[in-house]
C-alpha cells in the first residue's frame, strides 16, 4: 500500500476479490475431505455475497451434485453472505 491509493485501484481490488468457480470448488472439496476424515457428514463454507455470483453458486451446486454430494446454498438473514453446506 502507498499513499497514492485511489478509487480506480479500489475498483480493481474489488474485481479481483470475486472468487472463481475453480477456487471455490477447490476450497469446498478440501474442506469436505477434511470434514470426512474427522468423522463429520457435512461441511459448511460461507462467502460474502459481494465475492461470489449466483451463476457460480449454481455451477458449484451442479458440479457437487454430479459428484454425489447433497448441496444446500442459502443466504444469511442479512443477505451479506451465502452459506454452502455439502453433505455426504
Amino acid at each position: 500500500m502507498n499513499n497514492q491509493f485511489n478509487a480506480e485501484e479500489a475498483r480493481k481490488n474489488k474485481t479481483s476479490a470475486i472468487n472463481s468457480f475453480e477456487k471455490i470448488l477447490g476450497e469446498i472439496l478440501f474442506t469436505t475431505e477434511v470434514a470426512s476424515k474427522k468423522g463429520s457428514s457435512s461441511a459448511n463454507l460461507q462467502y460474502p455475497t459481494s465475492t461470489v455470483t449466483p451463476s457460480i453458486i449454481l455451477s458449484l451446486e451442479e458440479e457437487l451434485i454430479s459428484r454425489g454430494f447433497t448441496v444446500e446454498s442459502k443466504s444469511t438473514p442479512d443477505g451479506k453472505a451465502i452459506t454452502i453446506t455439502v453433505s455426504f
